[in-house]
C-alpha cells in the first residue's frame, strides 16, 4: 500500500477559472487566510467547482494534483492519499474538493483540516512562513510515524523507504526544498507530474550519510539543549543556525528536532568512521610506547568451547600469552545517550565480565569529539 503525501495548491480553481468564462472564481474571498473561512461562501465557491468538474471529460485536466495521483495510480494498485493545504482558503477548499472527487472513484483519501492545514504556512508573511516551515515538518513526521506500527528501526526504515512517496506536483513551489530535504532524511521518493504534458518526474533516494563528526558535535548539543533548556550553544552554535536546526533565539526548530529523531532512530553514533579513528590512535599511542603485548578485535570463544556460540570481538587485550589479561573496549558516547542503546552496551559489557576466566582488569574508553558531552557521562551512565 504506497501512502502518497501530497501538498495542495490552487491549480483547481485556475484549471476551472480557465476552462470557462462562466465559473467565475471570486478570488477576492478564497485568496485570504484560513482565519476569515466564511462558510456561506466556501459552498458558492465549491459549486461553482464541482459543477465544473462534472463537465470535464479529461480527469487530468482538472487539478496538478488529482493529474499526478492519477499518474501514481497507473503503477500501483493501491493509493492512500494524504492531502497537506496551506494555511489559506483557496488551500482548504481545494483539498476538500479534491478528497470528495478521489473518494468518488475509490481512492482513500485522508484531510482533517484540525491537522492538515498546516498553520502559518502561507508567502505573504516571512516570519510566519518560518511557523509554517516548522508546521510542516512537524505534521509530515507525525504522518510517517503513524504509518510504521513495527518497533524495530531497521523495519521501519525499510517501510518507509519502500511504501511512502511525497508527491509535491502541487501546493507552493517554495516548500519544495523542504521537502526534498525531508526526502533525503527518511530515504523517500519525490513525484512530479509536468502541467502541460503527461510526464512525470521521480526521483530516487539517493545513498547518502551524515558526517559522523559533524553530526556528533550537533546532535549532542541539541541533546543537552533538550535536557536542559538553559544550555548555551557554544562552539557548534552557527553551525546549527546555518543548518536551520534552532532559530534566531536558539531554540531548536522542527527541522533540529527530525535531525535529532533521525540521529537518535536510525543512526547510531560514531560507530563506523569515527570509531575507526579513535582505535586507530590508540594502536598509535600503544605502539608509540612500545607495546606489542595486545590483540586487536581478538575473536574469544567462550569457556565452554561451545562452537555454536558466535565468539565475542573484544577491542583490545593485552597479556594475551599470560593468565591475567587486561581488556579494553572502546565506545562512543552517543551510544549512552540512547536508553536502548546504552542498555544493549551494559548488557555487553555484562556477558565479558561473566564469561572472560582470564580477565583480572576490564577498562571501558568512552569517547567524543565535544567535551560537553563527555561531562555530561556521569549524569547519564
Amino acid at each position: 500500500m504506497l501512502k502518497v503525501i501530497t501538498t495542495v495548491g490552487t491549480s483547481i480553481f485556475e484549471n476551472c477559472q480557465k476552462s470557462d468564462n462562466d465559473y467565475q472564481i471570486n478570488w477576492n474571498y478564497i485568496d485570504k487566510p484560513l482565519s476569515e473561512w466564511d462558510e456561506r461562501r466556501n459552498r458558492r465557491e465549491k459549486e461553482k467547482v464541482k459543477a465544473w468538474i462534472g463537465n470535464v471529460v479529461d480527469r487530468s485536466k482538472i487539478s496538478a494534483e488529482i493529474k499526478s495521483i492519477l499518474k501514481l495510480k497507473e503503477d500501483n494498485n493501491e493509493l492512500d492519499v494524504y492531502l497537506l493545504a496551506t494555511d489559506t482558503i483557496a488551500s482548504r477548499l481545494a483539498a476538500e474538493i479534491i478528497k470528495e472527487f478521489l473518494e468518488k472513484d475509490d481512492f482513500r483519501v485522508y484531510f482533517d483540516p484540525s491537522y492538515d492545514v498546516i498553520k502559518d504556512l502561507q508567502i505573504k508573511d516571512l516570519d510566519r512562513f518560518e511557523k509554517g516551515k516548522n508546521n510542516l515538518i512537524d505534521r509530515i513526521s507525525e504522518l510517517i510515524d503513524g504509518f510504521v506500527e513495527d518497533k524495530e528501526d531497521d523495519k521501519r526504515r525499510r517501510f518507509i523507504r519502500e511504501n511512502v512517496v511525497f508527491n509535491i506536483t502541487g501546493g507552493y513551489k517554495g516548500i519544495i526544498p523542504i521537502l526534498t530535504i525531508l526526502a533525503q532524511l527518511y530515504e523517500i521518493r519525490l513525484f512530479y507530474v509536468f502541467e502541460d504534458s503527461n510526464d512525470a518526474i521521480k526521483i530516487p533516494r539517493i545513498p547518502i550519510n551524515f558526517d559522523p563528526f559533524l553530526t556528533e558535535a550537533l546532535y549532542v548539543d541539541i541533546y543537552l539543549k533538550k535536557q536542559d533548556p538553559g544550555y548555551k550553544f557554544k562552539n557548534n552554535k552557527d553551525k546549527l543556525k546555518e543548518f536551520g536546526f534552532i532559530d534566531k533565539n536558539s531554540d531548536i526548530t522542527a527541522l533540529g528536532k527530525l535531525f535529532y529523531k533521525m540521529v537518535y532512530t536510525y543512526n547510531p553514533l560514531s560507530p563506523n568512521v569515527l570509531g575507526h579513528f579513535v582505535e586507530y590512535k590508540i594502536l598509535e599511542f600503544l605502539y608509540g610506547e612500545g607495546r606489542r603485548d595486545f590483540k586487536h578485535s581478538y575473536q574469544y570463544i567462550y569457556r565452554d568451547g561451545d562452537k555454536h556460540k558466535k565468539p565475542m570481538e573484544l577491542d583490545f587485550v593485552f597479556d594475551i600469552s599470560k593468565d591475567e589479561w587486561e581488556v579494553w573496549e572502546v565506545k562512543p558516547m552517543g551510544m549512552f545517550l540512547r536508553p536502548e542503546n546504552r542498555n544493549k552496551v551494559i548488557a555487553q559489557f555484562k556477558k565479558h565480565l561473566l564469561n572472560i576466566s582470564k580477565m583480572k582488569r576490564y577498562r571501558v574508553i568512552i569517547y567524543s569529539i565535544t567535551e560537553a558531552a563527555t561531562n555530561k557521562l556521569k549524569d547519564i551512565v
